[in-house]
């Protein structure tokens, strides 16, 4: 991820490592469709996703009944087989 950030100075979601399978028979198919339907919300309320994008970055801006405000990614949305990354993110206002 660092990687194609420094060399086109975007990063976007790549579909391989996304827990969203299209089966319907897996522990993760109902985030999928969920996925799919947030993005149409999206492209009606924002407007069509940049080319070649096909799924967004998610981010908080605060964690609901986080102290910090911040994810504890040790125990919300982990998949313990494999490694995350957690970016802060400065957005000027």
């Amino acid at each position: 991820m660092w990687e194609e950030m420094e060399r086109s100075g975007r990063y976007t979601a790549d579909e391989r490592y996304l827990c969203m399978p299209e089966s319907e028979d897996g522990p993760c198919s109902h985030s999928h469709y969920a996925y799919l339907w947030m993005v149409e919300q999206m492209k009606r309320v924002v407007g069509p996703a940049p080319k070649g994008v096909r799924y967004p970055i998610w981010a908080w801006y605060k964690r609901y009944g986080s102290p910090t405000g911040k994810p504890d990614m040790r125990a919300y949305m982990r998949q313990h087989d494999r490694p995350q990354v957690r970016l802060k993110l400065d957005v000027p206002d």
